[in-house]
């Protein structure tokens, strides 16, 4: 309801008020992950009952904004055509899908480097499997960005393709950290 109202108010600003309505929607967006992280840590399942669940859940809201700003902006979005907010969606994206790499690689509830200490009853080739498909998969992405800026740089008229495909990747890696999530849900229960 309140970023419904925000929008409204944003379609009818200008100048100063357009600033202010959209830190409020930031600030309100920002609230609204911490808030979601919140709820799923539950005392039920320990392994959600962590900061790291609200690390998780604050990187997947950065990484795929940062990718689909990059692919709005090289498709040709008018609100954001400055030409030094390709660079900055191009650095943001690349930054965050290698924190999320490390951050899974380091610190996945139960097959990170560095696993939660009641994670070794939950481990599974399932699990493990699907930590590997989600390593892949954001590797593959930090590639597709990394072609993405060579062609950005000899005006490749396909170049949107690549930040594309880096979305969709981090999309389903995402979905994929989804369903192993609420799965511990069931380990839990058994």
């Amino acid at each position: 309801m309140l970023v419904a109202l925000e929008f409204l108010l944003i379609m009818r600003a200008s100048g100063l008020g357009m600033a202010l309505l959209v830190v409020l929607t930031g600030l309100s967006g920002l609230t609204v992950i911490y808030v979601m992280s919140r709820l799923h840590c539950l005392a039920g399942v320990r392994l959600w009952k962590s900061s790291r669940t609200a690390f998780f859940f604050f990187m997947t809201a950065f990484l795929v904004g940062s990718l689909a700003l990059l692919l709005f902006q090289r498709i040709g979005s008018s609100a954001l055509m400055l030409p030094w907010l390709g660079v900055l969606y191009w650095r943001a994206a690349v930054l965050l899908t290698g924190l999320a790499f490390i951050g899974l690689l380091l610190f996945d509830q139960v097959s990170g480097i560095f696993p939660l200490p009641d994670a070794a009853a939950f481990r599974s080739r399932a699990w493990r499997v699907v930590f590997v498909l989600r390593l892949v998969m954001l590797l593959a992405t930090l590639v597709f960005l990394l072609i993405s800026h060579a062609g950005e740089r000899i005006q490749n008229p396909a170049d949107m393709a690549f930040p594309a495909l880096g979305l969709i990747l981090v999309i389903i890696e995402e979905l994929l950290g989804r369903v192993a999530f609420y799965n511990l849900v069931e380990a839990a229960a058994s």
